[in-house]
């Protein structure tokens, strides 16, 4: 298949899935980010299947929430130290795989969002400067 270039792709849960092959495969990419990335199915790390991870060679941005439980962050984050690609984590305190946190904790889903979008804003500029 030949490379097209497409700046940035991104996606979450399934969707992130989707984009993950597509820029292990057939779309080149300047960046990938990869929001609630599920690494497992729900509760079983033990089911764990990260090769498509590994075909990435774009640098790649992961957004998860603490309490996922698709996405154990300690297998992550070992997973991502055998990416050949450059990784980045950004940890979403006490929020699920939806970004919820619990009403009980008192973190408003507004300021849940903005934090998601100033990380992914920051990694993209950072991304983009390290492509010029």
């Amino acid at each position: 298949h030949q490379r097209v270039r497409h700046g940035h792709l991104g996606g979450k849960g399934l969707g992130g899935q989707i984009a993950a092959d597509l820029a292990s495969s057939r779309v080149r990419v300047d960046g990938l980010f990869l929001m609630a990335y599920p690494l497992h199915p729900q509760g079983k790390p033990e089911k764990m299947n990260p090769d498509q991870l590994f075909r990435i060679i774009s640098p790649v941005l992961f957004l998860q929430g603490s309490r996922d439980r698709t996405c154990e962050l300690d297998l992550l984050r070992q997973t991502l130290s055998r990416v050949g690609a450059p990784t980045s984590l950004f940890v979403s305190q006490d929020a699920d795989r939806h970004f919820k946190v619990p009403k009980k904790i008192g973190r408003p889903e507004e300021e849940v969002a903005r934090e998601l979008a100033a990380t992914l804003d920051e990694w993209i500029q950072k991304v983009l400067e390290g492509a010029g």
